[in-house]
């Protein structure tokens, strides 16, 4: 079960497989339940942002229920999208460095 997940496709049309031991950092802090939220993060996003690199990265962010917000970076593994990280509450720094060494998609 530690590699299991689900297909979500991107406002872009890219297919992103959540892996749910990805979510394991994000869960431990939270009783809500993330893995489930992460999907709708990834199809509605507020903000999308590439960086380039070798593999490029993506990253989802979006607000979840009243109190927190979602950052989720995705990278290009085995011919496909796949989460990378998940951060619960990321901070305004850590948006701020993302969004000015990326070029935003939405």
């Amino acid at each position: 079960m530690a590699n299991e997940g689900l297909s979500v496709t991107d406002p872009l049309g890219k297919v992103v497989f959540l892996l749910q031991d990805m979510f394991a950092s994000c869960l431990r802090n939270t009783k809500e339940d993330i893995f489930d939220d992460a999907a709708t993060v990834i199809r509605k996003p507020a903000l999308m942002i590439e960086q380039e690199g070798n593999p490029p990265s993506l990253y989802y962010f979006r607000s979840v229920g009243w109190h927190n917000t979602l950052l989720i970076e995705v990278g290009e593994r085995n011919e496909r999208w796949e989460t990378k990280r998940c951060i619960l509450n990321p901070s305004n720094e850590m948006l701020s460095d993302i969004l000015r060494n990326g070029k935003q998609l939405l």
